[in-house]
Order: structure tokens, then C-alpha cells, then sequence
């Protein structure tokens, strides 16, 4: 049996009968990823309480909390700055519950974008709302711009990276993590500080956050060793 990869999803709407119709969603590149790292993808739509999401972790044996808005502020207790992009509050209580339970329940966890702030979030930690240097890391319009990162070799992504100091990432984003949350560590950095990768302290634990948007890209290292993860947790778990 594949893995199963839970994957949480965007709210929006799609055309159903010649009218605008609620839908969870999510883009294709994160399902073809996880395919091909030898997961099977179960979509996570958001709504659920906290008892839901230990119901859907037991389910699954990772999950992936993608890209997408601002998470809102007064989640790490913050006003509003006025660059924000309006947030989810579903998806935010849905993504923080999951995140928790994860890790209670030895889950593996990768958060990409937003989602590696959510795991910030989630632990304790908070975020620049809009960085000073906004240019280097989301280009004007839409799309993706390029630039590298740090990683700190002796690391867990470090080693998903095969000991590469360096990698050239696809980013779009203007917020960051400010204050690592307790229980994890920052990894990866921009040249300009920001911090581009986090990752639980406990050697054992698989929950890596990447800033960055590997679905973009074809490296799929950290898609690779999340799925790995996952495929150790499901047959330790029979």
C-alpha cells in the first residue's frame, strides 16, 4: 500500500449547473507531487473542529499544509498591518488544529508557505506581516521569482537536501516567521535574514516548514522524504 498524504485545501468557488458553487480545492502540482514520491493523496477540506482533525490524522500517514493567504493576525495576537491579503478563518482554525494534532499524534508534517507559518503559528510563534525587502521574495503581478537559500548542512532538510549549503527555491511571499515557535528551529535563511526553513527539534520527529514553493520546481527532495516518512510511520503501525 502507498502512504496516504493528507493535504489540506483552498476555499473558493467553481461553476456548477451555470451558477458559482462553494469548493474545496487545491492546486494540481501539490496531488502530482505527492504521486510522485509514492503517496496517494486524501484532500482535508477545512471546517473541522479539533476532534476532526485527530479523526483525520489517524486516517493518513502525513499531511502537507500548502501555500495560500495571510493567516490572520490575531492568531499570534498582532493587528492587522494594511498589506495584509484578507485571511481564511476557517482554513486558519482547520490548518492550526491540524498542525497541533500532527504533532501529538507523531504524524509526519510539511508546511510549504503559508504553511510553514502556520506551524509557527500553531506552536507559539509569530510573523512578520510584510517585509522590508518584499521584492526579493514575491515579484510584482503573479508568478513566482527565484533566489537562494542557506541551509545549515548538519540539519534534517539539510540532509533531505544531501548536504547542500545552498539551493535555488521558487518563492512568492511578503510575510515571513519572526519568532520560531517553541519546539522548533530555524534551518534555512534568505540573504537578507529572512528565515526560509524551520524544522522540529527532535531528531526522531518529521515536521519540516519550507518558505519556499517546491511544487514548482522539479526537485522533489522534500516531498520524497516526507512520503518516506510516512511509509516508516504506516508499517511501524502495521
Amino acid at each position: 500500500m502507498k502512504p496516504l498524504i493528507g493535504l489540506t485545501t483552498y476555499s473558493g468557488t467553481m461553476p456548477l449547473g451555470g451558477l458559482e458553487a462553494g469548493a474545496a480545492m487545491v492546486p494540481s502540482l501539490y496531488i502530482t507531487a505527492i504521486r510522485r514520491a509514492g503517496g496517494c493523496p486524501v484532500l482535508l477540506p477545512a471546517g473541522g473542529d479539533y476532534d476532526e482533525a485527530a479523526d483525520a490524522l489517524t486516517g493518513v500517514d502525513g499531511v502537507i499544509l500548502p501555500g495560500g493567504t495571510d493567516i490572520s493576525p490575531r492568531m499570534y495576537s498582532q493587528p492587522v498591518h494594511y498589506k495584509n491579503l484578507p485571511p481564511d478563518p476557517v482554513r486558519d482554525e482547520w490548518e492550526h488544529w491540524l498542525a497541533r494534532q500532527a504533532i501529538a499524534l507523531d504524524v509526519p508534517l510539511l508546511g510549504i508557505c503559508r504553511g510553514m507559518q502556520m506551524m509557527n503559528v500553531a506552536f507559539g510563534g509569530t510573523l512578520q506581516q510584510h517585509l522590508r525587502k518584499t521584492h526579493l521574495h514575491m515579484p510584482p503581478g503573479t508568478g513566482f521569482t527565484t533566489h537562494k537559500v542557506e541551509i545549515e548542512p548538519c540539519s534534517k532538510l539539510g540532509k533531505v537536501m544531501g548536504g547542500a549549503v545552498q539551493a535555488d527555491v521558487h518563492t512568492r511571499h511578503h510575510q515571513a516567521v519572526d519568532v520560531i515557535a517553541p519546539g522548533f528551529r530555524p534551518v534555512a535563511w534568505h540573504e537578507d535574514g529572512t528565515v526560509e526553513a524551520i524544522e522540529h527539534e527532535q531528531p526522531w520527529f518529521f515536521a519540516l516548514g519550507v518558505q519556499w514553493h517546491p511544487e514548482q520546481d522539479e526537485d522533489q527532495r522534500v516531498f520524497d522524504a516526507l512520503v518516506e516518512a510516512a511509509g516508516i510511520r504506516m508499517e511501524e503501525n502495521g
